[in-house]
C-alpha cells in the first residue's frame, strides 16, 4: 500500500524535528489525539468494515508464560476483521479486534484516531497506545498507517516496544 511511504516519512520527520523528536506514538499524544473533534458534520462514515492490517515491522518480543511461549508480534497479526464506524460532531469512533479508538474527522474524509487499553493480566502490567492515520477515497473504503505501542511487564522483562503498519476499511 502506499501508506508504507507515509509512514516512512512520519517517522523520518518526527526523528528528524528540531531537538525532540515527536513519538507518534507517545502515551500523551494519544491521550490528546483520542479526544480531538474535527471539522466534519453527518454521519457519512458510519457502519460495519471489514479493517484490514498489515504489520511492516514489529520491535516486540516473545516471552514464557506458564510454559508457553507468546509472541506479541505474531498477535498483532490481526489480518482481516470487523470494524464499526460511528460518525457524529467532527469525532470518529471505531470499535475493532485491535479495540476502541476516537478521535477527528475532518471536512476532506482525513481523521486520526486513537486509544489507550489496558491489556493488565496476571502475567504483568501492561498498557497498549494505538493510532490510525487515514483518509476516506470515498464513504465506503479508507487506508492509513497504523501503529500499536505496548508498555509494561512480563515475567522477567520490561516492554516497550511497536508495531506499524498500514490498514484498510472497506464497507460491508
Amino acid at each position: 500500500m502506499r501508506w508504507s511511504a507515509v509512514t516512512a516519512a512520519l517517522l523520518t520527520l518526527s526523528a528528524g524535528c528540531g531537538s525532540d523528536p515527536v513519538d507518534p506514538l507517545d502515551p500523551e499524544l494519544v491521550r490528546e489525539l483520542s479526544l480531538e473533534q474535527g471539522t466534519a458534520s453527518g454521519d457519512a462514515h458510519a457502519g460495519n468494515f471489514t479493517l484490514h492490517l498489515a504489520v511492516d515491522r514489529c520491535d516486540c518480543p516473545s516471552f514464557e508464560y506458564q510454559g508457553q511461549s507468546v509472541d506479541l508480534c505474531l498477535i498483532s497479526e490481526v489480518g482481516n476483521t470487523y470494524a464499526n464506524l460511528a460518525e457524529g460532531s467532527g469525532v470518529l469512533v471505531m470499535s475493532s479486534a485491535i479495540g476502541l479508538v476516537t478521535g477527528a474527522i475532518e471536512t476532506d474524509s482525513s481523521f486520526v484516531v486513537a486509544g489507550i487499553e489496558d491489556l493488565s493480566t496476571l502475567a504483568g502490567p501492561l498498557e497498549s497506545l494505538k493510532r490510525m492515520d487515514g483518509q476516506f477515497s470515498d464513504d465506503d473504503s479508507a487506508e492509513g498507517w497504523v501503529g500499536q505501542r505496548v508498555i509494561g511487564e512480563v515475567p522477567g522483562q520490561s516492554i516497550d516496544c511497536r508495531w506499524i503498519g498500514s490498514f484498510a476499511l472497506t464497507r460491508n
